[in-house]
């Protein structure tokens, strides 16, 4: 596969056009190989430009190792605009292009920032680079890229690319989910597309959260909280797990169990109109470590087994929950 990789400038849109066309794209984040990171990987924008940062000393060879390994995998890589990185890239002859705002877009890049929960700092560190056209200069006159692309008020990566690349999007339609629903979280209306992944592989996504429906003796693990309502073991993946890695974490975090084996169920994307993330639900089979001593988190203060056909009056997951229930009956046997 041939392989355009673009350094963007950042509110630009590209974690938007990642998550919504993973197929394509693949957006390799610079924090948290710039700087030592062990956090969840969904709080990464609140993570950058926070003071006292430890810098890695392995930046940016360990990120441009990142580059490399995924050239071949995705039509489209976007990378951080950073002079060392390009210059890196520039040294191993590896070819890329730049995105970057006009001053019609910067209002509204500013405003994007603040909508996605940067922080102030990042957000006034934008500003003043875009207050001059020293660092544009400093790209036309030092760098070694392929084109440089500009971007309007009202242009995102997005328009660009499909405008640009229309056979890619022909090929790339998207499949219908298998359930819709919408909640409200914080005043904010969220939208769950929900597609069913039992007895299926897992698919190519970026994937920032997994929940799992566990079976230990014959029941359910269901997590309990002061004052929400119960819920599947889970929760976010950090920097440099994989799937399996941060399932085991979240079991021996929340229940103090671990997985013998597991499998997808299925997966969903929840989204509003700024953006989105995929989420993987499991199923598993348990076993267990030792009795509930705390969550690390301190969110879960315990947990109950419950029966498959009670799961969905317990979490609450509607349509997804009950689709849980029916395809694992058989799983969990007369006791269940």
């Amino acid at each position: 596969m041939n392989t355009k990789i673009f350094a963007v400038f950042g509110c630009l849109g590209k974690t938007t056009f990642t998550n919504k066309y993973p197929e394509l794209s693949l957006d390799i984040e610079s924090s948290p190989y710039e700087y030592i990171y062990n956090g969840d990987i969904r709080d990464i924008e609140k993570f950058k430009g926070t003071p006292n940062r430890e810098k890695n000393p392995d930046f940016p060879h360990n990120y441009i190792k990142a580059i490399k390994q995924n050239i071949g995998k995705y039509p489209f890589i976007f990378i951080v605009q950073a002079k060392s990185v390009m210059r890196a890239l520039d040294k191993e002859g590896i070819r890329y292009s730049v995105m970057y705002p006009t001053k019609s877009k910067v209002p509204q890049l500013l405003a994007d920032a603040k909508a996605r929960g940067n922080i102030d700092a990042y957000i006034q560190r934008l500003q003043q680079i875009l207050a001059t056209d020293s660092d544009l200069m400093t790209i036309k006159n030092t760098l070694d890229y392929d084109e440089l692309i500009f971007l309007k008020h009202g242009e995102y990566v997005t328009t660009f690319l499909q405008a640009k690349y229309p056979q890619l999007f022909e090929k790339n339609s998207c499949v219908q989910p298998d359930f819709q629903s919408d909640f409200t979280y914080h005043r904010k209306k969220f939208y769950v597309d929900f597609y069913k992944l039992y007895g299926k592989p897992i698919p190519k996504k970026d994937w920032k959260q997994v929940y799992i429906v566990g079976k230990y003796n014959g029941r359910v693990p269901v997590v309990k909280y002061e004052k929400s309502r119960d819920n599947l073991p889970g929760g976010g993946i950090k920097f440099g797990e994989d799937i399996h890695t941060a399932i085991q974490r979240e079991l021996r975090e929340e229940l103090n169990m671990e997985a013998i084996t597991w499998e997808p169920l299925g997966y969903q994307r929840v989204y509003d109109e700024s953006g989105g993330e995929f989420q993987l639900r499991v199923y598993a089979e348990l076993r267990k470590i030792g009795d509930f001593v705390n969550d690390p988190d301190g969110h879960v203060i315990g947990y109950e087994l419950v029966k498959i056909d009670e799961l969905e009056e317990h979490i609450g997951y509607g349509s997804i929950g009950e689709y849980f229930q029916d395809v694992l009956k058989g799983k969990y046997g007369k006791r269940a």
